[in-house]
C-alpha cells in the first residue's frame, strides 16, 4: 500500500482515542453497554474534531463480532473493514453531493434490506446540512421511524441549518474544538512515532494554526514534513503556513502602542511580500490581542491561557502597558476592518487603515470623558472659573472641553462635583442624577409641570435613560410622594416649569414672536414661515442678507 496522510494514518480506532471529545464518547459507551443506541444521531460541531472518526467507532462497536461492545476489538474482519471504508453494512454518504430527492429516495429503497454481514446496517450522512428542503422532507418518515436493523447518524458542521423537524429526531452530541493543549501533546505522539525532530514552539505554532481542528493540524504537520524533512523549527512553521512570527506580533504591538506608523506599516508590507494575506494577518494580530484580553481578565495561569512562560511574560507586560479597554477597543477595530476587506477594492487598504487608527488610539476620546469635558465647559461658561473671563487664551477645564488631551488620561477620572450649597432644586436633581448616570443627566430638560399629585420631567432622546434613578432622585430632593412622569422632548430648549411660574408677564400686546420695540427688520416678521420659525424658537431677527422682502400682501 502507498503513503498514507497522518491524519488517516492516526486515525482514532476507539472511542478514548478521540482527543477532546470524552462527553460524546462517554455517551456512546454508555448507550451501546446498556443497549439504548438511539436509531438516529445528530453529530454536530467544528470541522476536523472526531464527527466522522466518532461514526466509524460507534459502528464497529454496533457490528463487532464480539459486540455490540464500547471495546471494539479492531481486529475481527468487521472492524478492519470498517476502519477501511469499505464494509458493506457502513454506508457513508456525502450530502455535499448527493442532495437531492432522488438520492434520499434511493436511501430510502435501501434501508429495506437486512445487513449482509453484520447486525446493522449503519448510514453515516456527512455535511447533512446540504441537502435540499425536499430532501429533508422525504427523509423525515425514514428517520423518525427506520427499520430496527437500521441506525442514521448524522453529521454536520452547520446544525443551525437543519430543519427543526430534523433535529427532533434525532439524539444531539456537539463535538467542541479541541483545546491547543490537546493537540501540541497529539502532535508530539504523532512526531515521535515518525521520529521527526520539531521544538515545543514550533507545535505550539501548528496548534494554534489549527484553530481547535486535529485533522487540520496533523495535515499541516504532514505538509511541513514534506517541505523541511524529519527536523522542523518554529520559522519553518510560519515560512510554510505563510503567517506573521510571534516575534513579529510582538514587535507590531509594541510599535502600535508607541504611535509608530511608519514601522507598523513596514511590518505589514514585509508580511504581504512573503505571502501573508490581509485576512490572515488580521486573524493573526486579532489572536494575539484575545491573548492580551485573557491575560488581563483572567491571568496568565488560567486554562483558557496556552502560552509558554517566556510568551506569558512578554504578554503581561504588554496588557498592564494596553489596560483591558484598549485591547477591547483595538479588537473592535480589527474586527471592523476585516468585514471591510470583501468590499474594498484593495484589500490591503482596511488592514492599513485599522494599523493607524490603532497607532492613533491615544489621542481618542472615550463618551464617558467626552461628556466629562461637556459638562466642565458648562461648567466654566455659567460664571465658574472660565478661565477666560478677560478673553485671552482659554483655561484648563475648557482647553480640555475643546478637545486638548488631559496630562493624565489613564488615571482614574474624578467624581462628579458636588452642587452649591445655594442651588436651586433642579440643579441638585442634575447633580445626584449624575453620580449613578452621566448619561441620563446629561439628557434631562428640565421640571415640565410639578403639582402634590404629579411631577412631569421633560428629557432628551438617549438609549441608556434611566428612569428609576432619576425617580428616586426627583422624590428625594423635592420631599414629594407625588407620580414621576417622564416625557420626551426634540430640543432642549424646553421652559421649565419653575420659569413659568416665576417669568415676568410680558408688556401689552407683545408676544414670543412679536419684532423688537425698534422695529428693526420689522417687515420679515409678516412672512408666516419667519414667524413660525421665530416663535419655536423663541428668537429674533439679527440679520437679513440676500433676501427679498415680503409684499405687504
Amino acid at each position: 500500500m502507498g503513503y498514507i496522510v497522518l491524519a488517516r494514518k492516526y486515525r482514532p480506532q476507539r472511542f478514548d482515542d478521540v482527543i477532546g471529545q470524552e462527553s460524546a464518547a462517554q455517551t456512546l459507551k454508555n448507550a451501546v453497554n446498556s443497549g439504548r443506541v438511539a436509531h438516529a444521531y445528530l453529530f454536530a460541531g467544528p470541522r476536523g474534531v472526531g464527527k466522522t472518526s466518532m461514526a466509524r467507532i460507534l459502528a464497529k462497536a454496533l457490528n463487532c463480532r464480539q459486540g455490540p461492545t464500547a471495546e471494539p476489538d479492531n481486529t475481527c474482519e468487521h472492524c478492519k473493514s470498517i476502519a477501511r471504508g469499505d464494509n458493506v453494512d457502513v454506508i457513508e454518504i456525502d450530502a455535499a453531493s448527493n442532495r437531492g430527492i432522488d438520492d434520499v429516495r434511493l436511501l430510502r429503497e435501501n434501508v429495506r434490506y437486512l445487513p449482509s454481514l453484520g447486525k446493522h446496517m449503519i448510514y453515516i450522512v456527512d455535511e447533512v446540512h446540504m441537502l435540499t428542503e425536499p430532501a429533508f422532507n422525504a427523509l423525515l418518515k425514514t428517520l423518525e421511524e427506520p427499520p430496527k436493523h437500521v441506525i442514521f447518524i448524522l453529521a454536520t458542521t452547520e446544525a443551525n441549518r437543519l430543519p427543526e423537524t430534523i433535529r427532533s429526531r434525532c439524539q444531539r452530541l456537539d463535538f467542541k474544538r479541541i483545546p491547543t493543549g490537546k493537540i501540541v501533546r497529539e502532535l508530539r505522539r504523532i512526531c515521535d512515532a515518525e521520529s521527526v525532530e520539531i521544538d515545543d514552539a514550533a507545535l505550539m505554532a501548528i496548534a494554534r494554526n489549527a484553530r481547535g481542528g486535529l485533522r487540520d493540524s496533523e495535515s499541516l504537520l504532514d505538509q511541513l514534513i514534506s517541505f523541511t524533512g524529519k527536523r522542523i523549527t518554529e520559522e519553518d512553521v510560519y515560512e510554510g503556513i505563510g503567517a506573521l512570527s510571534r516575534d513579529d506580533l510582538f514587535r507590531l504591538v509594541d510599535l502600535i502602542s508607541q504611535a509608530n506608523v511608519p514601522d507598523a506599516l513596514a511590518i505589514l508590507d514585509t508580511a504581504v511580500l512573503k505571502g501573508v494575506d490581509n485576512e490572515s494577518f488580521l486573524d493573526e494580530l486579532m489572536a494575539h490581542y484575545r491573548e492580551l484580553m485573557l491575560i488581563g481578565l483572567c491571568g496568565r495561569h488560567s486554562p483558557l491561557v496556552h502560552e509558554n512562560d517566556d510568551d506569558a511574560d512578554r504578554l503581561e507586560k504588554q496588557q498592564k502597558a494596553l489596560g483591558v479597554d484598549s485591547i477591547l477597543y483595538s479588537m473592535q477595530v480589527l474586527s471592523d476592518a476585516k468585514s471591510r476587506i470583501r468590499a474594498a477594492v484593495e484589500s490591503r487598504i482596511p488592514v492599513e487603515m485599522a494599523l493607524v487608527r490603532l497607532a492613533r488610539l491615544e489621542k481618542m476620546i472615550s463618551l464617558d470623558e467626552l461628556l466629562q469635558r461637556l459638562q466642565a465647559l458648562e461648567n466654566g461658561g455659567s460664571g465658574g472659573n472660565a478661565g477666560n473671563a478677560g478673553g485671552g487664551a482659554p483655561g484648563a477645564s475648557q482647553r480640555e472641553a475643546l478637545g486638548e488631551r488631559p496630562a493624565a488620561y489613564r488615571q482614574e477620572r474624578p467624581p462628579a462635583a458636588a452642587p452649591a450649597a445655594n442651588a436651586g432644586p433642579w440643579e441638585r436633581i442634575v447633580a445626584e442624577v449624575a453620580k449613578s448616570s452621566r448619561v441620563t443627566a446629561s439628557a434631562l430638560v428640565g421640571i415640565a409641570q410639578q403639582s402634590d399629585s404629579v411631577v412631569v420631567i421633560n428629557h432628551m432622546k438617549s438609549f441608556s435613560f434611566k428612569n428609576d434613578i432619576v425617580e428616586a432622585v426627583v422624590k428625594q430632593v423635592l420631599n414629594t410622594k407625588a407620580r414621576v412622569v417622564f416625557e420626551e422632548v426634540k430640543t432642549p430648549h424646553v421652559r421649565p416649569a419653575a420659569e413659568t411660574q416665576t417669568a415676568a408677564p410680558t408688556a401689552a400686546g407683545e408676544s414670543d414672536d412679536a419684532p423688537p420695540a425698534d422695529g428693526k427688520y420689522a417687515e420679515y416678521y409678516d412672512d408666516p414661515a419667519v414667524k413660525n420659525v421665530v416663535k419655536t424658537f423663541r428668537g429674533r431677527i439679527v440679520g437679513a442678507k440676500g433676501v427679498k422682502k415680503c409684499p405687504k400682501d
